[in-house]
């Protein structure tokens, strides 16, 4: 409701019909969700029968509607947002976002969920460079060497962890920052 301006009753008959013509299934949902599509397939059909203007808008106003609803809890929906924000081609807040998920799921242990977040980042990073001609700040740059280095670490992939935290240790001292600079030389170590 929030994201299209259709009120909830509107909403409720729409789904309610998806119901009835086998589209959207009512059982089988978690907790906090009304319905989902029957069948995996079929809501893939209809994702890619949007055209892709569309599609980027429609990911634009889910994450805006997320980000208005769930403002007090942003680590539980930085993942949502991060892709939400990386479909619609909105690359800074998609950027912001990943790493924002990036930690919280390193708080939590997910290493597996960080890896997906640090690499979308990376992504992020990487469309703005290209889009805008741009580089990301070198403090934000660090600070994605770093994450990508402690996920790699956290995975047991030790050459990629050691590739990212010697580019991270190069950058440090090109910035003078002496405490990333020990902190990616401490984590090289181990």
């Amino acid at each position: 409701a929030v994201m299209t301006g259709i009120n909830e009753d509107d909403i409720e008959r729409l789904v309610m019909e998806g119901a009835r013509r086998g589209v959207l299934a009512e059982r089988g949902v978690s907790a906090d969700n009304d319905a989902r599509f029957h069948h995996n397939t079929l809501r893939q059909v209809l994702y890619d029968s949007l055209p892709p203007r569309r599609r980027k808008r429609l990911h634009s106003q889910a994450a805006q509607a997320i980000e208005s609803l769930c403002q007090f809890e942003p680590d539980r929906i930085a993942e949502a947002l991060s892709a939400h924000y990386e479909a619609a081609n909105l690359w800074e807040k998609a950027f912001d976002w990943s790493m924002r998920a990036w930690q919280a799921a390193g708080s939590r242990l997910s290493w597996s969920e960080a890896m997906i977040c640090v690499e979308r980042a990376a992504r992020a990073a990487a469309a703005l460079e290209q889009g805008s001609g741009n580089q990301l700040p070198p403090a934000e740059r660090l600070n994605l060497l770093l994450a990508f280095g402690e996920t790699h670490f956290a995975l047991g992939n030790l050459k990629e962890s050691d590739a990212a935290y010697g580019e991270a240790a190069t950058l440090a001292r090109g910035l003078n920052d002496r405490s990333a600079l020990a902190t990616a030389l401490l984590q090289q170590g181990q």
